[in-house]
């Protein structure tokens, strides 16, 4: 064996040894911000200072991230957090799981949250319920009256963490709750609108249908 030979393979038998024990203690380092980020999310979104959770902070654990991105969205149906809502929003389109659904036909339902928590979960169900379509929150929020819905199509194809199974009937239930909500004239123009995007999302087949 020549010298180089020798060194090559001595180099290689190290990386081989120390990658397992590297990988692990990158995944060990992501362990604790992803478990305050789940605390945090799932007791209303910000800590006592303030401090609110990132959809980064819990993109590495996307098995806990669906029960807190529900929670929050619970959390937050009496308030007009952009931002808060918005991180759901986005965490959305990398989740789907049953519990995330259920939370977000309940908010979109209900008439006594905020115009911004029901868009936000309206286009939650979008996320929930179709493959890379996408709406402008930003402007969803800014209608002023009834307008076409912002839906757009992402070229980048997604592949989500799939987890609790959503509901059989969830797409039925989505377009009941969103027409209702699309035809009731005590909403607000914002929320109708959402109302609309999901019905229009619907209309697009879908991978299996």
């Amino acid at each position: 064996m020549t010298r180089f030979h020798f060194y090559y393979t001595l180099v290689l038998a190290v990386l081989l040894a120390t990658t397992p024990h590297m990988a692990a203690a990158q995944g060990r380092a992501g362990e604790p911000k992803c478990a305050v980020a789940v605390q945090v999310a799932s007791t209303g979104g910000r800590t006592t200072q303030g401090t609110m959770w990132r959809w980064e902070d819990l993109s590495s654990c996307p098995e806990k991230a669906a029960e807190a991105l529900a929670a929050v969205l619970r959390h937050s149906r009496v308030t007009a957090d952009n931002v808060s809502l918005g991180e759901i929003v986005r965490g959305s389109w990398y989740v789907r799981d049953g519990r995330l659904f259920q939370a977000a036909i309940d908010v979109a339902e209900d008439r006594r949250a905020s115009a911004t928590a029901r868009v936000a979960s309206f286009v939650t169900l979008v996320h929930q319920l179709t493959r890379n379509n996408t709406v402008d929150l930003a402007r969803l929020n800014s209608v002023q009256s009834l307008e076409i819905c912002p839906l757009g199509f992402a070229t980048r194809n997604v592949r989500p963490y799939v987890g609790e199974s959503i509901p059989s009937q969830a797409r039925e239930r989505a377009r009941t709750a969103a027409s209702q909500t699309e035809s009731d004239s005590t909403a607000a123009p914002s929320v109708r609108t959402a109302a609309r995007c999901v019905l229009t999302a619907l209309r697009v087949p879908q991978p299996g249908d």
